[in-house]
């Protein structure tokens, strides 16, 4: 069956199962349609196979009022939004391909569900959309070469997406913003040009993925405060872990490594928990605290690092109970009025001093073990330092 309707009706839609219906839709193309190429609603749960659904006006296919049913390896194509999932939708989509979609191509808001699995969601302007409470699941899909973002979730949207594979897309692999959630597990996050992801007023969680290869591994920004936790975080061209705009966001167990410049920047009063991460093997400091940023590092590993282990720079952090060790710089270098406590630290195997007070800072050194330095243990100039 090959379906487009005559004349220009912008309201047309090529094939509608609703209230309840079911049946099953297979082998046909469908196009040049108005509202949607393939609508389902009422509660309707059709077998939608081998489609071919392209060129239509607005959606290619649009779920909703609670609509479900199977959309299986069909090719949904070149129209402003690929999959609309609206007003508590719940379809399984599997092994489809939603290409060409000059907004978003799945697009779910308004209390949709939906689990998408093994399908390739490609070259869309962003590839995947959540908002306004809606939580699909999304699992095992390659989601790549957007002309934005990967996924991106605001406004309210929740969501599930475990063991994706996204990449190569210029804003951010996953941008959550503006009240975003949504959990991610256990996903491949790479190769995307500026940030793997970015989060922005966001408040999502990241388990066990698998972050690489971005100028940015982790940008949070105003005000975020979600959750990462054992995620594997290396190999970006500049820092493995950016925080600013005051972000609240914790950090936990975490492995950021191979960078050229700070594996960890905190900028603009920016306010991060960072408890027993694994943090090292970079070409500048290891952690960089600046522009008034505070933030509590707590039983940290930083090693292997060839400036300082922790930069303390116009910033009052709490560093406790870290082991800070192989350094080939400072351990610890105060400067440009760094403030904050360094408390019951492992200090150890550094080549230069292993902690540095200088130009007016004015730090808490308190019950550390400094052992095993080529260099000085303390040094304090033009500075003064509360040391016991």
């Amino acid at each position: 069956l090959s379906t487009k309707p005559r004349g220009t009706n912008v309201d047309a839609q090529g094939i509608v199962v609703q209230d309840g219906g079911k049946g099953e839709l297979i082998g046909n193309e469908v196009y040049g349609i108005g509202t949607a190429g393939v609508s389902i609603a009422g509660g309707a749960r059709p077998n939608v196979l081998r489609n071919h659904v392209h060129g239509c006006w607005a959606a290619a296919v649009r779920v909703s009022d609670g609509g479900g049913g199977v959309l299986k390896q069909n090719v949904i194509a070149r129209t402003p939004r690929g999959v609309v999932l609206l007003s508590k939708a719940d379809p399984m989509l599997d092994g489809n391909t939603i290409t060409g979609a000059t907004d978003a191509g799945v697009h779910a808001a308004d209390g949709a569900l939906g689990r998408l699995q093994h399908n390739s969601i490609v070259e869309n302007k962003t590839n995947v959309v959540v908002a306004a409470g809606a939580a699909p699941v999304l699992e095992h899909n390659t989601i790549s070469r957007s002309s934005s973002a990967g996924v991106h979730v605001h406004s309210g949207g929740l969501g599930t997406f475990r063991a994706n594979d996204i990449a190569d897309h210029p804003t951010a692999g996953v941008l959550v913003e503006d009240g975003g959630q949504g959990q991610f597990d256990s996903n491949r996050i790479h190769d995307n040009p500026r940030t793997g992801v970015l989060m922005r007023n966001g408040m999502a969680e990241f388990h066990k993925n698998v972050i690489i290869d971005s100028d940015v591994g982790v940008l949070c920004s105003a005000q975020s405060h979600g959750l990462f936790s054992m995620n594997f975080i290396r190999n970006h061209r500049e820092h493995g872990l950016k925080v600013e705009g005051r972000s609240r966001t914790r950090f936990q167990r975490n492995t950021i490594a191979h960078v050229p410049h700070a594996a960890v920047l905190l900028a603009a009063q920016a306010c991060p928990v960072l408890t027993d991460n694994d943090i090292g093997f970079c070409q500048g400091p290891a952690v960089h605290c600046t522009e008034q940023s505070t933030g509590s590092f707590a039983g940290n590993t930083i090693h292997d690092h060839r400036g300082p282990g922790f930069l303390v720079d116009d910033s009052c952090p709490e560093i406790r109970g870290c082991t800070i060790s192989e350094g080939a710089s400072e351990a610890v270098l105060y400067r440009n009025k760094g403030q904050g406590a360094l408390t019951k630290c492992q200090i150890l195997k550094h080549k230069g001093t292993c902690v540095a007070v200088t130009d007016q800072s004015n730090p808490v050194i308190m019950d550390n073990v400094i052992s095993d330095g080529a260099g000085d243990g303390i040094v304090v100039s033009e500075s003064r330092a509360q040391i016991q």
